[in-house]
Order: structure tokens, then C-alpha cells, then sequence
């Protein structure tokens, strides 16, 4: 359901719908505000550009890196992006073999650098 779906030629069932989803989105947006201020997304902007692998395991590296994204929004809803970030991040050696594929999704490229890591 969407803000703009609501008419004039709605049930009193589907206006009642309408409405307690618009409430949970006001509720969540209020949630964000609240307890994810501008300056801790901004921190995760720039956690996220500069984590890399390092001596992590793919696995290791893939669930630090979820902890990150998923306050970065813009990258986190994008699977491309999602997937070019996790990519940039890898160790070289693995990051080079990979640069060989396609990018289609987050998973596939984790499932390809996991695939390369054995």
C-alpha cells in the first residue's frame, strides 16, 4: 500500500487500512529520527566506504559488512550497489577474479567471492 492510494471512493475498511498503514510509517519515520541522528548515518556512510576485508573470512567480512549497510540506505536497497560495495571491499586477490563477473545481486557476488576464497 501507498500514501497517494487513498480516494474518496474507498471502503470504510480501506480507509481504516490506509490509515494504520500511514500511522506505522509515521511511527517508524519518528523511530529513525529518534535514535538515528544525521551524524551516525553520516558515520556509517563512511564506515561502509572504508571497510574492507582485511584478515576477515568472506563469511567474516560479509556479516560486518551487513551491520553497516543496512544504515546506509541508498546503497542497501540498491543490489547493484549493494554488490559493487561489497566487491570494492574484498581483499585484492579475491576482488581481482571477481572483477571478471558481471554484477547482478549481493548475493551472487558474495556466493562467487566465497567460491573464490576456497
Amino acid at each position: 500500500m501507498k500514501l497517494d492510494n487513498f480516494d474518496d471512493s474507498s471502503t470504510p475498511v480501506q480507509a481504516a487500512d490506509w490509515l494504520s498503514y500511514v500511522e506505522d510509517k509515521m511511527e517508524a519515520f519518528e523511530f529513525e529520527r529518534r535514535f538515528y541522528p544525521a551524524t551516525f548515518l553520516d558515520k556509517m556512510k563512511l564506515d561502509l566506504n572504508n571497510y574492507v576485508q582485511d584478515k576477515k573470512t568472506v563469511a567474516e567480512y560479509e556479516i560486518g559488512f551487513n551491520q553497516i549497510v543496512r544504515f546506509v540506505p541508498h546503497v542497501a536497497h540498491d543490489e547493484v550497489e549493494k554488490a559493487r560495495q561489497f566487491r570494492q571491499g574484498l581483499k585484492p586477490a579475491i576482488r581481482h577474479v571477481l572483477g571478471a563477473f558481471s554484477i547482478t545481486n549481493f548475493r551472487s557476488m558474495v556466493e562467487q567471492a566465497l567460491g573464490v576464497e576456497m
